[in-house]
């Protein structure tokens, strides 16, 4: 007999000889041929074979059964092993923890049923080592939601770490904010969706939001005060949506940095309280909004220390944005970037020259210009440009209707020479918004910014250039050999295919690609 649980070849050959052999007798041929009935003998000799066969198959499945539980004993084993000598036993803990750490920081809704799939109770499942890691790591637990399981297993485990709060109060519950309340001098980032009586829900924490850092509120279709966040003095850094009574929102202007904004009444309001904001992004409407249809006054500001401005997503009926251009001054201003909604007409009339008049004033120290989905000639576009002297980035898309398109007349202003002395520190320029461009004059503006004679004149040489067209074109075929010499003197050169890297490089944020 083998040994138990033995899989060595001698024992597995000895269960193989315990069977016996698998040859057994066939019924005389004359049975199979004819239709001659079988005699008693010849039936009892059958009946015994069969028996003998089905004896047969019980020993041969009770051998394959002992010899697949080997099998599975055996892969035990193996798994066993490859588990003790695993390379994860050696990975460093911190490596863990910044693993984790992305892992968590990629989310999807917060507000997701049950608990979305980068919750930390997720990684607690997998083994005792990366639970203990997961409870060892108090940064794991600060993002809470309303959809957050065991809301107090958070706020232990997260000790006395800032949190991250996204809850959505527009629907009047906010039963699953009562537990947070006590912590509000923990409130390091907040995301409230509100609703109208929202400032008598979180009016208990006002004065307690020492740890305050940023401030993210939408829905704000009223009139009613919201100064819960009045007295925030770590508050750096905001994102409002659109206000119909911008000066109901009480924050302390004064301290903030960074500001993502709903609207043109509420922008210029912020710029006019917020004297040392340094970058603003104008996230307009996605629709169209009644009361921001008709044109009002706004007073003039300057504002000496703001250094980028975003304007993207607004309503071409938002007239509020051409006196919106009309009341801003920005004499630090060093990047600028306009994103157009994509409609060829209805826009405020006069916003063209609006603009030149806002380049004017603003322009002089700005380096990095974006425009896209331009509804204006490019002749528009060229006259801006004469107002920026200092411009060293340049991207710009026009809209295909009309005479809205990159020509040769545009690509020629664009050239470089001894009569055209426009954008002199100029060394990235990004084309956009045409499936192909006048090679003759394309060539012709590469090669006047790659005279190296312009650097003896201290001018910038163009470095960079993405062209929106995606090879092999026609003219590609034909031209690109042409580019080679510039390519090998350190220009390069992009096209649409590599759009998607181009635009990280760019830095265009997610919410604003599509323009693209």
């Amino acid at each position: 007999m083998p040994c138990q649980n033995c899989s060595c070849p001698s024992c597995l050959a000895h269960m193989g000889s315990s069977i016996p052999p698998t040859e057994l007798p066939l019924p005389p041929s004359e049975l199979m041929t004819t239709n001659r009935a079988a005699t008693d003998a010849e039936v009892a000799q059958s009946r015994n074979v069969i028996d003998s066969a089905e004896e047969k198959i019980s020993l041969i499945q009770a051998a394959m059964a002992d010899l697949a539980e080997r099998i599975a004993n055996t892969r035990r084993v193996i798994e066993t092993h490859r588990t003790a000598i695993s390379p994860l036993k050696a990975f460093p803990p911190e490596l863990l923890v910044a693993t984790f750490t992305e892992y968590l920081t990629v989310v999807g809704d917060p507000r997701s049923e049950p608990a979305p799939p980068n919750s930390p109770l997720t990684l607690m499942w997998v083994c005792s080592r990366w639970r203990a890691i997961v409870l060892d790591t108090p940064r794991f637990w600060t993002r809470i939601s309303d959809s957050t399981p065991m809301v107090d297993l958070w706020l232990n485990q997260s000790r006395d770490l800032p949190l991250d709060l996204h809850f959505d109060l527009s629907s009047g519950d906010a039963s699953d904010l009562d537990a947070l309340i006590s912590q509000a001098h923990r409130w390091g980032q907040v995301h409230f969706t509100l609703q109208t009586d929202s400032n008598s829900i979180l009016s208990p924490v006002r004065g307690h939001l020492h740890s305050l850092k940023r401030l993210e509120l939408s829905r704000l279709y009223t009139n009613n005060t919201l100064d819960f966040c009045e007295q925030a003095p770590q508050l750096t850094e905001i994102q409002l949506g659109n206000v119909p009574n911008p000066p109901a929102i009480k924050l302390p202007w004064e301290q903030l940095r960074n500001c993502t904004l709903g609207g043109s009444m509420i922008t210029l309001y912020a710029l006019q309280q917020a004297r040392n904001i340094q970058t603003c992004h104008f996230k307009g409407m996605n629709e169209y909004v009644p009361w921001a249809s008709s044109p009002m006054p706004m007073p003039h500001i300057c504002h000496s220390r703001l250094e980028t401005l975003i304007i993207s997503r607004w309503h071409s009926r938002d007239f509020h944005i051409r006196f919106f251009f009309s009341s801003l001054t920005l004499p630090s201003l060093q990047t600028f970037e306009l994103y157009f909604p994509n409609v060829v007409e209805g826009f405020p009339t006069g916003l063209a020259h609006t603009l030149s008049g806002f380049f004017k004033r603003s322009a002089q120290r700005l380096t990095v210009l974006k425009l896209a989905r331009i509804p204006f000639p490019p002749n528009d576009v060229i006259n801006w440009l004469t107002l920026m002297p200092s411009l060293v980035s340049f991207c710009v898309k026009f809209l295909y209707e009309g005479d809205h398109y990159i020509d040769d007349n545009f690509l020629g202003r664009l050239s470089f020479d001894h009569t055209n002395r426009l954008l002199p520190c100029l060394n990235s320029l990004s084309l956009l918004g045409q499936s192909s461009f006048d090679e003759i004059s394309l060539h012709d503006l590469i090669a006047s910014r790659r005279d190296v004679t312009l650097q003896d004149a201290g001018v910038a040489l163009l470095t960079t250039i993405f062209l929106d067209c995606d090879p092999p074109c026609d003219w590609c075929r034909c031209e690109l050999p042409s580019f080679h010499r510039f390519a090998s003197e350190g220009l390069e050169i992009t096209y649409g295919a590599d759009w998607n890297i181009r635009l990280s490089a760019m830095d265009v944020t997610s919410d604003r690609s599509s323009v693209f």
